[in-house]
């Protein structure tokens, strides 16, 4: 079992450095000295492909985030609307009483993705299950934060990463990243290459 698992490893390893490309990004205004971060994905093969989406670091090295398979895509995407319109509420409920300084979690689901790190030239793995919450900050700021812990590579307990974050300051921002992750334009591509394929036979 663990000879599959370390195999599963250095293959995803390889896809990471050699599979995919960027495809979209999207903004976050919260982090204010770099607020624009890349969404990847894997060539498409069968209608099936993989997004990899990157987030705010909180540790020295930059490169990490976490995928989304397609098949896992339209579930991902309801969570983040039910979050949308929750925060867009609260959000009004913040600013209308003056709250500051408080969290509360969202009643949204995730399931476990996998997150993605890398320490000088080699990609590190793991898994971690979102729990995003609402987060009014000391000065009134409002935003819908998703947040790991610290990760620990899968391949290596030794390997660690402090983890990365998302925060939306916005429904707007959350409406654009779900934009972003539209596979239409992904599918296409495959269909048109389908298609250009069918000419040489």
């Amino acid at each position: 079992m663990k000879k599959q698992v370390l195999l599963f490893l250095v293959v995803f390893d390889c896809m990471m450095v050699f599979a995919q490309k960027k495809v979209n990004e999207y903004s976050m205004e919260y982090f204010k000295d770099n607020p624009t971060y890349d969404i990847e994905a894997t060539e498409p093969k069968n209608g099936k492909f993989t997004f990899y989406i990157y987030g705010c670091s909180l540790d020295t090295e930059k490169e990490v985030g976490f995928s989304v398979e397609s098949k896992d895509l339209e579930k991902f995407v309801e969570s983040l609307r039910s979050i949308e319109d929750k925060f867009e509420e609260w959000t009004k409920t913040a600013k209308d009483n003056n709250v500051t300084d408080y969290d509360k979690e969202f009643d949204a689901k995730f399931k476990s993705v996998s997150v993605f790190f890398k320490y000088g030239s080699k990609y590190h793995f793991t898994y971690v299950k979102f729990s995003p919450y609402f987060k009014v900050t000391k000065n009134g700021e409002c935003i819908a934060v998703f947040r790991t812990r610290e990760l620990t590579a899968s391949d290596n307990r030794f390997m660690h990463h402090d983890g990365f974050m998302l925060a939306f300051s916005s429904k707007q921002e959350i409406e654009d990243f779900i934009t972003a992750l539209d596979p239409n334009p992904i599918l296409s591509k495959e269909s048109k290459n389908e298609a250009t394929d069918n000419l040489f036979k």
